[in-house]
This record gives C-alpha cells, structure tokens and sequence, in this order.
C-alpha cells in the first residue's frame, strides 16, 4: 500500500505499526465481524453500528492515521430504528465481540479510569488492577498485552485467540484473572458482573439473531493523547513503556482450558494483586519480548546483504544519502529507468527498506519479502531475515550468548552479564552458574587458509586471505564470543574476574595467543599480501562488530542495569550482619541520618535509571565542639568508595571537561563514587556540575580513543561544614550530619579493613535490600525513583523525606538572599511613599539596580545586578520595559488585579501593560 509523504513526521512520536502492519494487526486480531463495526457518531451516542460497504481498508487507515491518511471516509450507520449517512470524517471505530455463531478473536478487560469524568464508577488505581490481571494470566501462561486507554488513566487487557474461539471459554478466562480486591475510587470494592469499575468483554456467551454484541474501540486511534491507545510492557526498570508491536502472541483452546483449570485451582491463593514474582518470572521476559525483537531487527538488518533480497533489482549505483539505486519489480516496463530506490540504514533510513518512486510504495524489507511471495507472512519474513543474515530470532533454542546478550534477555544472557545476588537468602540466586566447556581449540589461528597448486612443473603452496567476517566468526567460536566492546574499546575478563582492555592489536594478538594450546610456535600466523586482513584492519573489525555493552562493572546493581557486563565473584552475606558492622562504625546525628547512611550504601549499589541519583552532602552537627572537623564525613565518603572499587577525586576548581576525561579513562571508568572533599567556599555553586548529577550520560573526551560516553550511575559526594549551597545544588543533595564518633588510634583504618575483608558480604546484604519489599512514600519529590527503589527500603522513609526537604531549605542560599532583596525593595517602596503590600509600582533599572547593591553590599554595574536579580525567585519582581522605558515592576502581594501602575515617587500615573 502506498504510505503517505508525511507520515513519518507525523507519527514520529507515536508507538504505532505503519499503515500497513496497522491494518493487518487490526484485520487480523481484532475484528470478529467485517459486516457491522462500531463508530463514534457525531451525535451523543457512545457507539454506533455501521456496515463497511467495501470501503473497510479506508475507514480502518482513517481510524489510524486521521488526515494525514488523505481521504475522509463516509459512514453508512445503522441502529435498530433509524439509518443514515455521515459527512466525510475520520472517525473512531469500534469492534464487537462476540460473532453471530458466540465466537471471538480476542477478550479484553476494562479498567476504567476517571475517564475525566466519562466513568461512573472509576477504580482506585486502575494501573494496579490491570497489572494484576496482567500477572495472573502471566502465571497461566495466557499471553496477555495493555493498552493504555484513550482517557489515559485507564487500561485495557488484551488476550489473542489463534482462531476464533468460543465467547464462553473466554468469558470464564477472563473472570478468573480479575483481582478480586481492586477498589473503586469511593472505596467501595470493584464488581465485574455488573461492569463497575470493571469491565469484561464479551459481556455474553451468545447474541441474538439481530444483534451486533457489545463493543470495544480500537487501539491506534488519531486523535488520542499522547501515550493512549497504545500498548505497553514493562521495561527493563520494572516500569510501563510503550511499544510498537510487530504481532501479538496468541492462544488456543487446549491451553486456554489448561490456563482456566490452573486458575481455578489456585483461586483461593489470590488474596491480594502480587502474585510472587518467581512465579511469573518466566512471562515478565517474553512480555519485553518487544525490545528484543526491537534489537534483533537492528541487527539483523545490519548483517543482511542487500543483494541476499533484492538481486539483481540492483544497479550498482548510489541514488543519494541513504539509499542505492534499484529497479521496482512492478514496472510493466521492466523500469528501465530506475525508479526505486533501497535503504542502507544509513542517514536516518531503515536498511533494506523498498521505495517506489513510481506509485509511492515505502515498505519494509519483510513486508517486501511478503509482497513478492518469498515469505507467507510477516512471521515468515522473519525467519528468511533470521536465515539469510545469520542473527538468530530472539528466543530461538539455537541462539548463542552472543544473541541473548545483545538483545538484552537477561533470561538467556551468559552468566556473568547479571550481577549475583547473596546466597542463602531464600529468593532465586543470580549467581553464574558453572561456565559451559569451551569447544576443542584449534593448534594455531591464522589470517588465511593454504592451497596446493603446481605453477609449471613445480608445487606451490598459495596462502589465501580470509574475510575479516570470517576471521571474526572463527574467534568467536574459538573463545565464547570474546573479545567483546564498550563503544569501540574491547575487553575481556580473566578467571580472576579481572577486566583487560585490549586497545592495540598488539594486546588484541597477545591475549589470541593466550587461547590457544601451548606449543613451542607462535600459534598466531599472520601473512601480509593485499587480500590478507593486517591485524590494525582486525582490530577495527572487531571494534565495530562484537557484542557491544554500555559499561563494564566490577561490582554488582541491582537491579541490574541493561547492556551492562557484571563480572565480579558470588555474593555472600544476605543476613544484614557486615552491613551493620559497617553502618554503625559512624556515629549519626539522629535516627533518620542512620537511614540516610544507609540510602548512601544502597544507592552505590542501585540500578535505577542513569541520571536519578542525588548526591550526598556529608556533614556535622552545628553545635560540634570542633567545627565538623574529624566527625567522619570524608571517612564515611571514602568507605563507600572503597566498597565498589574507589572513588575520583574533584576539585571545585577543575574544568568540567578535564573532570568527565578522568572518568572516562582507564582509572575513572569503573568508579562510582566522585567526591569533593572538604569544601571550603562559602556558597557552593558549580552549574556544570549541577547538570552532570542529573544528565544520563557522561561524555567527553576519552583518551586515545577521542569521544567517550558512560551511564551515569555515579554518586556524587561532597564535604563541607557550615553548608551554603545554591538553590539547584541543594535541591540535589542528600545531606547527612554525623555526630563524633568514639575514635580508637586506628579507627578509619579500622573500616577501611573491614570493607576490603567483608566487602562480598556488604554487597550481598544492599542487594538483598534492595531486592526485598519497600514502604513506597506516599509523595514524592523530584528524585522519586531514587525514592521508590531506595528510600523506601530503610526504617523510616515519611521522616527521611521531612528531614531532607528541611535541610534543603535550610542551607538554599539563594532563599536567604531572596529574602534580603525582597525587604531591601520593601523599605525603598516605604521610604517613597508606596505601600509594598498593595501598591503596583514600576522602577527603573538605574533605581533597581542600587537597591540590589546596596542589600547584598556589592557594586554591580546594572546590568550584572539586574542579570543576578533575574537569577531569584522574589514573586513581587518582574522586568518590565514597556511604557515606561527599562525597568522592573513591582506588585504588592495584595495588589487590586485593576490597580493602576504607578511610577516611583508618584510621578504622573501611567497605565502599563
């Protein structure tokens, strides 16, 4: 089908299939019935039946893709006593469940939300709710899919039946997956059976010879709010994301039947919405199936020839960024002027994508495969992607590590890519498991193969050269696909869990020959010839082409972070004894600052998203008798420092640039703790910093290799006494008051030997914390996933929560200043006669300009004092150069909303607007 020209800046930003994949997922999986469909009429009505008429391709893309679909469609309705036709439009439709003989394609549930204010009976919490029923199917092992609702505070469950099956088998399915404890926003319990809160469709096993059944309304619609009508999954942080499906798993009657008799057996077990989750662990992998498949598409496309698929349609030559000049098959002509063009994957183009400049087809490469009749299905096309470019489809049986690692399927991932988790501790283990045996090497690896040829009457023995793909396949194989890469720089790890970079095909061929059997030979043979691949050339290759990660970590997450390599040795502990031995070792000033210490060792070890971890402002008690000095804080900085393999120093004076090229060298990669010890200004503010607490990604320079990138998962640590911060530096700050500790003559070192020898212990008691359940605040504040998957693991989060909002506060600076300023103009407003509270006055700058100096005792020229004014947030201020010329307007508190502006001193009242 042809794709319209601005679809694609269109739909950017929506998780919906092209029109083509659209239509086939709604045909295919949605509608029971082609001869009536439901629509949003124009009149107050909240469906109403209609008949196609031929026209359903058009009525189902205007449903998808709105104007931009390029033709607005009639609707020919029908209810029981009244028929008509529409205007053009592009119109929401509906599909009815169940057919005419009681059989479905599908059941869904709905979990209504407020609907703002559609819905009578809203549930609580609907995401709950739906979540639920999501797990119980999971447990069954029912393949079950949300889909955000168009309100967006509602959800709809969707199950698939490979063929259409009867309503009333699915009807009992789907009653057995329903919570039975999800509450209505009154707080009165939800009830199905008479659709409050809850509703299940098919709402009967049957309808009459005249009825079209009962209604539920497509997903994909046009003019749905961004995030709505689409489906979603939980991602690799255990949160909901939306995705694009390809298709959807399905189910068949004997498996629905088994699903309903496990359910029925377990009923009684479902007391409240959580299910364990090593019971649906299985089904939490295959429901992120869709960024598996997501990354098995980039993949695999990266390794298809083109020439594989498209043959001899091919000229040879380029047709622009992007795209290589092809013939189009459809051509009555034989398109002997080419006029179709197919992706390479560069340039923002999907490789392997078809476009006719002739009729304006823009398809996939599977679609393609389809189209021309080399694959059935899209599911076909799939496989004949999967066979040609020699990438497994995810979830294959056959698949290697290789293929699990790079799709992120923490399920099928080599062991050591999950961090382990302490032993003993009664939940699943995550340590790695014994390694398989390496295959039998060979004696020697070579970058050619020899064959025996006779130049006259002579025998020659001819080195040939191998392809680079080959050599690289033949390594791979030989060592378990190692070397493997961060961004362009390989690794791999020694049995001592020790990570070697290999940065020269120097170290690359060293660590080859160390595969290898011993012998009394080089068993690494290298010949130089134009067809022979020069170990720099190798070394590029696999710079480009190993399994890439985002990071490398000595030390345990948990969760653990995605496209992240975890080598490290078993966790041990798991009871909470090292990790108190440590905690108490530091004096807190209250009960909260234990808790806070305690979020400082978790959060080391925590594995939220990059970008969500506060840092840590290490302090003393006011009224220490020493001023702070020797209470611990660089101590305790340093402790978890040591704890996860040290820590970089900063300096406030450092350039921003040179500090991110230390954390991205050799040295600096691993760390995760940066601490800025013993401040001394008196207001700390550094904006660039502000912003590297807060960024994802950690960029910069990177030594010998030019741009470097890093996840952010560092924890940012400063010590200071007597605080003074910028407003946006304490509003990213932890702050924690130590008292004086009861110092022995060897007290740091004491901890400091006490992480170095319980350090497996401590790592396994955080994990287990962290893996354990959590008192979820009931608010949160601009760190509210660090807050749920941190916070919420110590004795008291609501107090934690109270005591950092009111340090905060308390050592803002800028709120200081803002008051002073405030007053200063106050007392001028006083001083010429105005009152402050009510009166709407305009100053010129010249006039701002001297109050500012004269409040903060500084002598600003007035641009910079007017800059620094902009800087605060003093409500009654506001720059204001209309009418009056450049100035500053200031509005009392209590001001008349007509009030008439007035100048200084009562010059000539003048209106400003």
């Amino acid at each position: 089908m042809t794709v319209p020209q601005n679809y694609d800046s269109v739909q950017a930003k929506r998780c919906v299939p092209r029109p083509d994949a659209a239509l086939r997922l709604l045909k295919d999986r949605f509608l029971n019935r082609t001869d009536r469909l439901a629509f949003k009429p124009p009149w107050e009505s909240a469906a109403c039946p209609f008949e196609a008429n031929g026209e359903l391709d058009q009525i189902l893309l205007a449903h998808v893709l709105g104007e931009v679909s390029g033709k607005a469609v009639r609707i020919a309705w029908r209810s029981k006593k009244n028929s008509g036709t529409t205007r053009p439009g592009y119109w929401r439709i509906g599909s009815y469940t169940p057919d005419k003989d009681g059989l479905t394609r599908w059941g869904c549930i709905d979990f209504d939300g407020s609907g703002k204010g559609e819905h009578a009976a809203p549930l609580a919490d609907p995401t709950a709710a739906a979540l639920g029923a999501w797990r119980r199917a999971a447990w069954a092992d029912v393949p079950c899919y949300l889909e955000r609702s168009r309100s967006g505070d509602g959800w709809h469950l969707w199950a698939f039946c490979s063929v259409p099956l009867a309503a009333e088998l699915v009807r009992r399915f789907l009653f057995l997956i329903v919570p039975a404890d999800a509450k209505l926003a009154n707080g009165e319990p939800a009830d199905p059976d008479s659709a409050k809160g809850i509703e299940v469709f098919p709402k009967a096993d049957k309808i009459k010879p005249d009825g079209v059944g009962n209604q539920v309304w497509l997903p994909f619609y046009h003019d749905a709010a961004p995030g709505c009508n689409e489906f979603y999954a939980l991602d690799q942080y255990g949160e909901l994301s939306p995705f694009t499906p390809a298709d959807f798993e399905t189910v068949g009657a004997e498996d629905l039947e088994r699903a309903i008799g496990q359910l029925e057996v377990k009923a009684e077990d479902y007391s409240d919405l959580n299910i364990p989750a090593d019971e649906y662990k299985p089904f939490v992998c295959r429901a992120r199936d869709h960024q598996a498949w997501k990354a098995w598409r980039e993949e695999a496309l990266a390794h298809l020839r083109l020439e594989d698929v498209y043959g001899e349609l091919l000229t040879g030559s380029a047709q622009g960024p992007g795209w290589l000049e092809a013939r189009d098959p459809h051509s009555p002509t034989g398109d002997r002027n080419p006029s179709a063009g197919v992706g390479t994957g560069e340039n923002g183009v999907e490789r392997g994508v078809f476009k006719s400049f002739r009729d304006g087809r823009h398809i996939s490469v599977f679609d393609y495969l389809v189209e021309q009749g080399k694959a059935s299905d899209f599911k076909e096309a799939e496989r004949v992607v999967a066979r040609l470019s020699g990438v497994p489809l995810p979830g294959d049986a056959t698949r290697g590590e290789k293929g699990a690692a790079a799709h992120g399927d923490p399920a099928h991932a080599p062991a050591e890519d999950v961090g382990p988790a302490p032993a003993g501790d009664g939940k699943e283990s995550i340590n790695p498991p014994p390694q398989p045996q390496k295959p039998q090497l060979p004696a020697e690896f070579t970058n050619y193969f020899e064959v025996q040829c006779a130049e006259g009457k002579k025998p020659t023995t001819l080195k040939v050269g191998r392809p680079a793909g080959i050599l690289r396949k033949n390594l791979l194989t030989m060592t378990g696909d190692w070397p493997r890469r961060v961004g362009p720089r390989l690794f791999v790890v020694d049995a001592g869990h020790r990570v070697l970079w290999l940065d020269s095909s120097d170290a690359l061929f060293a660590w080859v020959g160390r595969q290898l059997p011993a012998s009394g030979q080089n068993p690494v043979r290298w010949a130089e010839g134009h067809d022979k691949v020069t170990p720099r050339q190798f070394l590029a290759h696999l710079q480009q082409t190993a399994t890439e990660y985002d990071a490398v970590e000595s030390f345990p997450h948990w969760p653990p972070l995605p496209r992240t390599y975890y080598c490290h040795p078993p966790l041990k502990g798991g009871d909470g004894k090292a990790l108190r031995a440590l905690c108490n070792r530091f004096r807190a000033a209250t009960q909260a600052d234990g808790d806070l210490i305690l979020s400082f060792f978790l959060t080391l070890v925590w594995g939220g998203r990059p970008g969500q971890r506060p840092a840590y402002l290490i302090t003393s008690k006011e009224d220490d008798a020493k001023s702070g000095r020797g209470v611990g804080k660089s101590t305790l900085a340093m402790a978890g420092g040591r704890l996860v393999g040290g820590h970089v120093n900063a300096s406030a004076n450092e350039p921003i640039d040179a500090l991110a090229t230390r954390l991205l060298s050799p040295d600096g990669s691993d760390k995760r703790v940066v601490l800025l010890d013993n401040l001394k200004t008196l207001k700390f503010s550094w904006a660039e910093l502000e912003g590297l607490i807060t960024n994802d990604t950690i960029s910069g320079r990177q030594l010998y290799v030019g741009e470097g990138r890093r996840p952010n998962v560092l924890t940012w640590t400063l010590t200071l006494n007597g605080a003074s911060l910028s407003r946006d530096m304490a509003q990213r700050c932890i702050i924690v008051e130590l008292s004086r500790p009861d110092y022995s003559g060897s007290w740091e070192e004491d901890i400091f030997a006490l992480v170095e020898q319980e350090r497996w212990a401590i790592l396994g008691d955080l994990v287990s914390i962290l893996r354990g359940g959590g008192a979820q605040p009931e608010k949160n504040s601009r760190w509210a996933a660090w807050e749920r998957g941190v916070l919420a693991h110590v004795g008291d989060p609501p107090e934690c929560q109270q005591i950092i909002r009111e340090r905060q506060e308390s050592v803002d600076e800028d709120a200081g200043e803002e008051a002073v300023i405030r007053e200063a103009f106050a007392s001028r407003l006083v001083e010429c006669r105005h009152d402050p509270d009510t009166a709407v006055v305009w100053m010129p700058v010249a006039v701002v300009a001297d109050v500012v100096n004269r409040a903060t005792g500084e002598t600003r020229p007035t641009n910079k004092a007017t800059a620094y004014l902009k800087t605060l947030a003093i409500a009654e201020l506001r720059k204001n150069n209309r009418g009056c010329g450049r100035g500053w307007l200031w509005k009392g508190p209590n001001a008349s909303p007509d009030a008439t502006t007035l100048k200084l001193n009562h010059d000539p009242p003048e209106q400003t607007r």
